[in-house]
């Protein structure tokens, strides 16, 4: 019997920071072109999936799954999956590797084994199978509508040009019309023109930026790291440490901030904020006592003045589920303060933080949420 084919050593040596060490591997299938394993550790499971680099389809199994890994980011983007789902994804030496966060529960095919058994057309088992059916469409419906609906929509098909000399011939068997009716025909009353009410913009609901884009909140991956040193960088650098992020401390901040997300009782979550499914900033949530949270926010500079700081943190708000929640803002900041008044915070003073040239009074703000929301612990 042969040796189990071994999973990306570059998919593992990313995951390994997110289930921690030592990292059990086990090869769960092997077929159709396609590989995939469970890594346990300490910290959690991931299920890691990989094209054979040996068959027939490899070039085609690997694009199949950068496809995947697409659909993946355009569904959480869109809130139809869960945040913390997609983990991660890359290429390796012999196509591409995904990476999603294990669920427990029965492999479908021996969930179904009644089904294929002489007594899987009983009556008694039709509705359970009627029942796990209609659960699969309604959830696939609903993915699908997300996945067509975030597409942009198709560019309006122009007409074919006549050669040249065709210009006003008529077409056998079919009726010549003179001129062309005018797209919108403006009514005449009395001798004048209606005119035409201009449309009023129209103020972006919660969780769209000024642009009336959605903007969504998931838990940080292994391949953000990029996106955070674009993130701190610049502009929006200048009051906190004023030094670029290097992708080795990127990488560090992501295996933090997933160590901390394993932690029992959990105490801190940090989020990436997604626009058109590109992470443009991150925020973050601590628990301070049982009751009182604070939180804070980062955006990438050229991403401001969108509203997009604003509607992450209302999310984050809305589902806090504490009393009260905190944040400061440098004193020369005054924009992240208008982000905490339009989330519903108010001013409530200052409180000094030491800095290398002495004490700085940061701006103090609370907000009183009497525990309303859903607590992120159950997100």
């Amino acid at each position: 019997m042969g040796q189990a084919p071994a999973p990306p050593g570059e998919a593992v040596a990313l995951l390994t920071g997110h289930t921690g060490e030592p990292t059990a591997i086990q090869l769960l299938s092997d077929r159709r072109g396609s590989r995939a394993w469970k890594l346990q550790g300490p910290q959690g499971a991931v299920a890691l999936k990989a094209n054979d680099p040996d068959g027939d389809t490899a070039r085609d199994k690997a694009a199949e799954m950068a496809q995947e890994d697409d659909h993946l980011r355009h569904l959480t983007a869109a809130s139809a999956l869960h945040p913390d789902y997609r983990v991660s994804a890359g290429t390796w030496d012999g196509g591409r590797w995904l990476a999603v966060n294990w669920i427990d529960g029965v492999p479908l095919w021996r969930a179904l084994a009644l089904a294929r058994g002489p007594e899987g057309d009983r009556a008694s088992v039709r509705p359970w199978l009627a029942g796990i059916a209609r659960t699969w469409t309604e959830h696939l419906a609903r993915m699908h509508a997300v996945l067509v609906l975030d597409r942009p929509a198709p560019r309006r098909l122009r007409r074919r040009p006549r050669p040249a000399g065709e210009a006003g011939r008529h077409r056998p068997g079919h009726h010549h019309r003179a001129a062309r009716r005018p797209a919108l025909a403006v009514p005449r009353v009395r001798g004048r023109h209606h005119r035409v009410p201009r449309p009023r913009p129209r103020r972006p609901p919660h969780g769209e930026g000024a642009d009336g884009r959605m903007v969504t909140l998931r838990a940080l991956a292994l391949d953000d790291a990029p996106a955070l040193t674009r993130i701190y960088s610049g502009a929006s650098i200048r009051h906190t440490t004023g030094n670029p992020l290097t992708l080795d401390q990127a990488h560090e901040k992501i295996r933090t901030a997933l160590a901390r997300a394993a932690e029992t009782p959990r105490a801190q979550w940090s989020w990436g904020i997604l626009h058109e499914a590109e992470v443009i900033g991150l925020i973050a949530l601590r628990r301070r006592t049982p009751s009182m949270g604070t939180i804070n926010y980062i955006l990438r500079d050229d991403s401001w003045g969108n509203g997009y700081a604003t509607q992450a943190a209302h999310q984050v708000v809305t589902t806090a589920g504490l009393n009260r929640l905190e944040a400061m803002h440098h004193p020369g900041n005054p924009a992240s303060g208008r982000v905490l008044t339009k989330a519903g915070f108010t001013r409530i003073g200052t409180a000094d933080r030491d800095s290398e040239t002495g004490p700085i009074p940061y701006e103090l703000y609370a907000l009183e949420t009497g525990g309303n929301g859903i607590s992120p612990i159950d997100r």
